[in-house]
């Protein structure tokens, strides 16, 4: 019995770790990819009509960059989840 319920469990965690973990880093990678290509997209509209704020070319400048990390950051959990090395 005990063995039945260790191979069970086994396969449960091969299913989360392999399959959803896996999963839900590739979509935020996408996700967070989609959001810093509409906030790059938004800086340079910004920075060509409003050369008097440059708090908001800054502050969207520092979005960029956070959703670009985490974007990384999501890729290399899902490639370390596969397996891969870096």
């Amino acid at each position: 019995m005990k063995a039945a319920f260790a191979k069970a469990d086994a396969a449960l965690d091969m299913f989360w770790i392999g399959y959803v973990l896996h999963a839900y880093h590739r979509l935020m990678s996408k996700l967070h990819g989609r959001k810093a290509k509409r906030l790059a997209k938004k800086v340079l509209a910004r920075a060509n009509e409003q050369r008097h704020s440059p708090a908001i070319h800054v502050r969207s400048k520092e979005q960029f960059w956070s959703h670009r990390h985490q974007v990384l950051r999501h890729d290399l959990e899902a490639d370390l989840i596969r397996g891969k090395s870096c």
